[in-house]
């Protein structure tokens, strides 16, 4: 069985409505969100939307980027990760269970303290 980006958001999405009364909830993998705001570098303007953000009435917003492939994007993890840290919030990779040493390997290596690691069985 193969686990596509959508269901893993709409599992997320399902979780988050269920234990959180204030949240603002944007995403653009389905039509009846809106679609989050594209975060960018001030440098260079380069810039990716996040999967999934969350935003809490206390301020807090936390950032889903779900990979289901073996591709790691340090850029992009880079930013959202400094983006949520900036909002008092966490940035969540969700990657396979077999990815689950690689990535944190790599999230050692370069040093990223505001990452955490969701796994899906694939």
């Amino acid at each position: 069985m193969i686990i596509t980006k959508e269901q893993v958001a709409q599992a997320i999405i399902t979780e988050l409505e269920n234990n959180y009364n204030e949240i603002d909830i944007e995403t653009g993998l389905f039509k009846n969100y809106n679609t989050p705001s594209r975060i960018v570098w001030k440098s260079n303007k380069e810039g990716f939307y996040p999967d999934i953000k969350i935003s809490q009435t206390n301020g807090k917003t936390n950032l889903y980027e779900i990979e289901l492939t073996n591709k790691i994007n340090e850029n992009k993890w880079r930013l959202f990760s400094m983006f949520a840290k900036l909002h008092r919030g966490s940035f969540y990779v969700v990657i396979p269970e077999s990815m689950i040493q690689k990535v944190k390997a790599f999230i050692a290596d370069k040093n990223f303290n505001n990452i955490k690691l969701l796994s899906v069985p694939i």
